[in-house]
């Protein structure tokens, strides 16, 4: 994912695109640069093959209601505005531009989106009453990423490559996802720009740019692009940092840290070093978390955990989310490892602070891998029962193409806001970490409740815990198989 250098595009402007001319290969070109003086960007001036939605298609005021997981009841996630529909202007930018999104889609189609939020087991049990008794309560559910695999096993799902005119190639779906999730030809959901609350679930490294000048750190963005932020770089600038404030001799939550996260830097670290709790292999799901790799980088992961001078892990202490992150507020924690969202935390804080991907495991991997809260993310689906396709695949078509072009610069500007981030650099360290989420089907359907096991039984555990649990594991990953091979056409 690229930040788009665009103009938020009116409802006028959105229209003209919609009715544009189509050649015989299916692809058009977007003139609105030309057309309307406005800012010219590759995007706007590069070829873009889309579905064009007819000028004459009206749905006669139909109401596109849409069932979401609602990370605000769930998570406390507050301060940012739904990603799927929001009651009007306000003049925040990004409200503002789902707003006008949404109306403009309506306008275009003659339809009224509503958006309803719920927890994520209520709202599993909600689409099987609605599916059961055929009742078409929904036409686009966005269930939580974790629960998801459950609507797959009720049989309560489109398959979406069976439907006509969703084209999942192009640039606003996510394509990683999509090649994570298909099995048999099968695809029960897909990630796209309609979304934001799964990029807001990657996980990245926040550091405070006034320690990172006082402990003489270096230009972390350049050690980035260089290809050279590794785990090894950040312990080792994270050396000579800690330091027991409060003098009683121990190392506690008054004291001040060169990194702090929790337990989940077990997975973390996995996944930034490309290994899995489980990977796709031709149609079937292999266990992956004995794995050389996997094992290697847990010990590593285990090793941090295990040096209580140097990480600082929340869960230890039973610290909130929000008193962690006011660590890091207080000048009291260098490198803070949270989802991006927690960027909505720190407005309070006075220090400049940074953001940057997850480091790769050693200088030997050629690429970057983002780890993704999947307690967090979201996924777009469509439930058995939507009373009509065609109707859901124009609009569906219509909101991911219009989210890519108006509401993920708004995204950036959010993120990279001028009370928040504070600098232009980080826009390319977002483009890095969206570009590689890592998704890990093992932890995605947490088969036999695996991460539940491997926390309970502590980290010394990992390696017998992943050797006892590989039967259970496999168990589940079979099932979730075989319910897809037996969906009913």
């Amino acid at each position: 994912m690229k930040r788009i250098t665009l103009s938020v595009l009116t409802a006028a402007l959105l229209l003209s695109a919609i009715s544009c001319a189509q050649d015989d290969s299916g692809t058009q070109t977007n003139e609105t640069a030309s057309d309307t003086g406005s800012n010219t960007s590759a995007v706007q001036t590069e070829q873009v093959r889309i579905t064009v939605i007819p000028t004459n298609t009206d749905y006669e005021g139909h109401e596109f209601r849409i069932l979401y997981f609602d990370n605000e009841q769930q998570h406390c996630w507050t301060g940012i505005p739904c990603d799927l529909n929001v009651d009007g202007e306000t003049g925040d930018v990004l409200n503002d531009a789902v707003y006008i999104r949404n109306r403009t889609v309506e306008e275009a189609l003659n339809i009224k989106i509503t958006a309803e939020g719920d927890l994520a087991d209520p709202l599993i049990r909600r689409v099987s009453q609605s599916v059961m008794a055929n009742a078409g309560d929904y036409d686009l559910v966005v269930p939580q990423l974790l629960t998801w695999n459950k609507l797959i096993s009720g049989q309560l799902l489109y398959d979406l490559n069976t439907i006509d005119g969703l084209d999942l190639t192009q640039p606003w779906w996510d394509q990683n996802m999509t090649e994570t999730l298909t099995y048999h030809n099968r695809l029960f959901g897909a990630i796209s720009d309609i979304t934001y609350i799964d990029k807001l679930s990657c996980w990245t490294v926040f550091f405070n740019k006034d320690m990172a000048e006082q402990y003489d750190i270096g230009n972390l963005y350049e050690t980035v692009q260089a290809g050279e932020w590794t785990y090894d770089t950040m312990l080792t600038l994270s050396q000579g940092v800690s330091a027991d404030i409060d003098g009683n001799g121990t190392y506690d939550e008054k004291d001040r840290y060169g990194i702090a996260s929790q337990t989940d830097i077990i997975y973390l670290t996995m996944h930034s070093a490309g290994a899995s709790f489980c990977e796709s292999e031709n149609d079937t799901i292999v266990y992956n978390l004995d794995s050389a790799l996997s094992m290697e980088t847990a010990s590593v992961a285990i090793d941090l955990i295990k040096n209580q001078q140097l990480f600082f892990d929340r869960i230890k202490y039973n610290m909130s989310i929000n008193d962690a992150i006011n660590m890091m507020i207080d000048n009291r924690t260098l490198f803070l490892i949270r989802p991006l969202q927690t960027v909505m935390n720190l407005r309070s804080m006075k220090a400049d602070f940074g953001i940057i991907p997850m480091p790769k495991y050693d200088a030997e991997q050629t690429r970057y891998y983002t780890p993704l809260n999947v307690w967090s993310s979201t996924i777009l689906a469509v439930p058995r029962d939507t009373e009509d396709v065609v109707r859901t695949t124009d609009v569906l078509n219509l909101l991911t193409c219009e989210s890519y072009y108006t509401v993920i610069e708004p995204f950036y500007d959010l993120v990279l806001d001028s009370k928040l981030v504070r600098d232009e650099e980080t826009a390319s360290m977002l483009d890095i970490a969206f570009d590689s989420r890592f998704y890990d089907i093992g932890l995605i359907c947490n088969f036999a409740s695996i991460w539940e096991t491997i926390s309970a039984k502590g980290s010394d555990q990992v390696a017998s815990t992943a050797e006892a649990n590989r039967d259970k594991v496999m168990k589940a990953a079979n099932d979730f198989i075989e319910s897809i091979q037996a969906y009913e056409e």
